[in-house]
């Protein structure tokens, strides 16, 4: 059924492989548009909408009626959180007391909230992609200098990112919490 396809809008032709190659993976045919307008006849009826990170802004400035189901998608981690959650609230436009789920790395995941908290943005946590070290939990990952370098760098990232977003307005709370 056609109208029953789930909606991708995004001009990045790079993100359009990717999930193109994953829907197909799981027998999933997409209805693609690279703008507002050109999604606009399947906004209301697609039972999902994949919004490309390139895409947000124009969407939310694209006056089209507020839904359900709509996932931002991104490729690679956004330079700015900060602008990723004003554009993503602005597209997506909470009504007061609506809670959403926010998914992201779990290195991430304590400045994620506390931006989206300091814009009004309620939402529930939902993070993935753990960094976790071997299974056997003997510190096999700091064996390597490579790998101690690379989980110092992961770390001292988010933790600059804490303090300068604390300092600078941009969340309440220096390690906000669940």
């Amino acid at each position: 059924m056609n109208a029953q396809r789930p909606l991708l809008i995004s001009s990045d032709s790079d993100l359009f492989d990717d999930v193109l190659r994953l829907a197909a993976a799981h027998a999933v045919e997409l209805h693609l548009a690279t703008d507002a307008e050109g999604a606009r006849g399947r906004w209301q009826i697609a039972p999902l909408v994949l919004v490309g990170a390139d895409a947000s802004l124009m969407i939310a400035s694209g006056r089209l009626p507020r839904r359900r189901d709509v996932v931002l998608v991104t490729r690679d981690p956004t330079p700015d959180t900060w602008q990723n959650a004003v554009f993503t609230k602005e597209m997506l436009n909470p009504k007061p007391g609506e809670r959403w789920l926010l998914v992201t790395s779990a290195t991430h995941m304590p400045r994620s909230v506390g931006i989206v908290r300091k814009i009004g943005f309620d939402v529930i946590p939902y993070p993935v992609d753990y960094q976790t070290g071997s299974v056997r939990g003997d510190y096999a990952g700091f064996r390597k200098p490579g790998d101690a370098i690379r989980i110092l760098q992961t770390a001292s990232h988010e933790w600059i990112g804490l303090v300068s977003y604390y300092l600078t307005g941009k969340t309440s709370e220096l390690f906000p919490g669940p």
